[in-house]
């Protein structure tokens, strides 16, 4: 179930966010670095191109969290960060591994041969570009 209430965070790469450290240098390197090889295997037919995730929710599961440091989360704390995680994005649901691996075959195929050197927001808008 999603929930209706309204969120935005830049992303990190494009402005400063709070909290996320290294990850905003991080994820403008490989915004560049994606551009960059395309640049370079292009004219040899490759196509490069990215994906952006964040939260995917069928991904967290309290032993992976557990792993982590997050110990003791039960069904109903799973089930409150799952409602927050919906509630940060603009579509207010998360996205599924089924939708990132659809989107990933689409990428792959000849459908998306105009597409290189970009990365895809695949966040539901959580960090919208």
């Amino acid at each position: 179930m999603c929930v209706k209430k309204r969120t935005r965070l830049p992303a990190a790469s494009n402005n400063g966010t709070p909290m996320l450290g290294g990850t905003g240098a991080a994820d403008g390197a490989i915004d560049a670095l994606i551009r960059q090889f395309a640049q370079e295997v292009g004219p040899a037919g490759v196509r490069v191109c990215g994906t952006r995730t964040a939260g995917v929710i069928d991904s967290l599961t309290p032993e992976g969290l557990a792993a982590t440091g997050a110990t003791g989360m039960d069904d109903a704390a799973m089930q409150g960060l799952r409602a927050h995680l919906d509630s940060l994005r603009m579509t207010r649901c998360s996205p599924r591994i089924a939708d990132i691996a659809a989107l990933a075959t689409f990428l792959a195929s000849d459908a998306a041969v105009s597409i290189t050197g970009s990365w895809i927001d695949a966040t539901s808008g959580m960090f919208p570009s």
